[in-house]
């Protein structure tokens, strides 16, 4: 159990390497199957519902327009077909499993909140993808010793390996529509930056006392704050020095079709930082882009109309 422990105590001191498996194909094999079972019932009371019809017995013939001879019919018939009563016995449990509805209402709308495994699966595809650096931090977890050694045998051995990477999570969810921009320093800061002088100076990962592990952690923590840090202090500088600078690139520019030309290109530019430094919205990001071209052309109309 120390692989374990070790990563117990490891995870619980660093949320971003809680990452979890969330076994879809186990889930999605679930649903098929309960669907499958329920399609069988659904014919087996179709059939059943025909047979009463057409049956040759007034009582049973009755059962379609009357629910109290329907609650007093028999589980089975004498030539062992079984009744609609039975067959919606056999249904009730896996609807419950698989299809149970109840109702709320939201802004004045019935709303049917229905499917234990069907909601349970789809909040496991809402759950966030895995960080690849932090992936790469807890398989190294997963082995001791200099030589790296794994841990674990068999298929645990398997679990963060990079391949499960499309079935494993970052409870954490910090990497959600993050920024281009981040996603880049993240990997600087463990590859190039870990390898210069990160590994010197910053902290190694640690565990409680009490959870002291016997082969010691390796491997050095970097929170996930200092990126967004960073990006934002990019962005308090480049949003005054953007527009500026353009400003400064029109001014010196005589020749109105190269004019043109400069301010499609800081356009572009702008665009492309929007989509670097943040998330926006495509109507944002459009909006934004679409005002600065037009305070370009304004300018550069005004700086023609004076002669200069």
């Amino acid at each position: 159990m120390e692989a374990y422990d070790r990563l117990a105590a490891c995870m619980s001191n660093y949320d971003d390497l809680a990452i979890f498996r969330r076994f879809k194909v186990l889930h999605c094999r679930n649903l098929l199957l309960m669907e499958a079972e329920l399609i069988h019932k659904h014919d087996a009371l179709v059939t059943a519902i025909a047979r009463d019809r057409l049956s040759d017995d007034p009582k049973r013939k009755q059962l379609s327009f009357n629910f109290r001879d329907l609650l007093a019919s028999p589980d089975t018939y004498d030539d062992g077909s079984p009744s609609q009563k039975q067959v919606m016995k056999e249904i009730r449990p896996l609807l419950k499993d698989y299809g149970t509805s109840s109702h709320s209402v939201i802004d004045f709308f019935w709303v049917a909140v229905c499917s234990e495994f069907l909601i349970l699966y789809q909040r496991l595809c809402e759950l966030p993808p895995v960080n690849k650096s932090n992936l790469s931090r807890l398989w190294r977890l997963c082995s001791k010793g200099p030589e790296y050694r794994p841990f674990f045998e068999g298929g645990e051995y398997f679990t963060w390996h990079k391949g499960k990477a499309y079935d494993l999570t970052s409870l954490s969810g910090r990497t959600r529509n993050r920024d281009m921009l981040s996603r880049l320093l993240d990997k600087f800061i463990t590859t190039v930056y870990h390898w210069a002088v990160g590994h010197r100076i910053h902290e190694q990962i640690s565990v409680d006392a009490s959870w002291k592990l016997e082969d010691p952690v390796d491997m050095t923590h970097y929170p996930d704050h200092y990126s967004p840090a960073v990006v934002d202090g990019l962005t308090m500088i480049l949003a005054p020095i953007l527009p500026a600078t353009s400003i400064f690139a029109l001014y010196f520019i005589k020749d109105p079709l190269v004019r043109m030309g400069m301010i499609v290109l800081l356009s572009f530019l702008f665009s492309a930082t929007l989509a670097l430094v943040g998330v926006p919205r495509r109507l944002d990001a459009f909006a934004a882009t679409a005002a600065f071209g037009a305070i370009m052309v304004v300018f550069v109309s005004n700086n023609t109309d004076c002669g200069c």
